[in-house]
């Protein structure tokens, strides 16, 4: 009886480990995985490329830009069933899905991802606010718009991180590929004054310099 136990336990044990986990990944959207990526998906960055376009070099403090993410190579995307997903972030202004999307949608902490819950009837929660991620019928589909708003004047620098997950349809996770990619836009149209101000570090270790030049002119002569 204590030899069938163990063989029971053991057998029990390793048909746990055997099951694979999918906490990473949902056809519903998961946010937080702009720089980790979606680990439960096997292939990594290397079999598959995530891409924005329409990241301005420079932009307008206020203006709204259309970005579209893009996800190319992985898996051959199955004739039926989901094919891809992504989760965009913006260091600073506001990202928002383009009017009546039905493919993109921007998360909020704490709303449930799923209205039923997730799959053993949990609660499943956004974790961040602000991100964009594909929704269910966005993820039939490899390529998305997102509208970004710049923020105010003298924010600076914004960096945008994005993770693409590239999947074949069979809702398993070995033959699917994820990648992380990143981009950053400098802040365009600044005043004299702002410039003074990001750069008065620059500025004071000149004056000091030319200062103490100044003196040691004037020691010499």
């Amino acid at each position: 009886m204590k030899l069938r136990s163990e063989f029971l336990l053991i057998s029990l044990i390793s048909l746990m480990l055997a099951i694979p986990t999918l906490v990473d990944a949902s056809s519903h959207g998961l946010d937080g995985r702009t720089k980790i990526g979606c680990n439960c998906h096997s292939g990594g960055p290397d079999t598959a490329q995530v891409n924005i376009t329409g990241v301005p070099e420079l932009y307008t403090p206020g203006e709204t830009y259309e970005l579209t993410v893009s996800l190319l190579g992985g898996p051959a995307p199955a004739s039926v069933g989901h094919i891809g997903g992504f989760n965009l972030a913006a260091s600073e202004g506001e990202l928002k899905a383009p009017p009546g999307s039905s493919t993109v949608f921007i998360t909020k902490e704490g709303e449930s991802r799923h209205q039923m819950g997730d799959e053993n009837g949990l609660p499943d929660n956004w974790q961040t606010t602000g991100d964009a991620v594909h929704t269910h019928e966005g993820a039939n589909q490899r390529i998305w718009q997102v509208m970004w708003e710049a923020p105010g004047t003298g924010e600076g620098q914004v960096t945008f991180n994005v993770a693409g997950n590239s999947v074949d349809g069979d809702h398993d996770t070995p033959g699917d590929s994820w990648a992380l990619n990143s981009y950053t836009s400098e802040e365009g149209d600044r005043s004299f004054w702002q410039m003074l101000e990001q750069n008065l570090g620059v500025l004071l270790l000149l004056t000091s310099c030319l200062g103490i030049y100044g003196l040691y002119k004037w020691m010499k002569d």
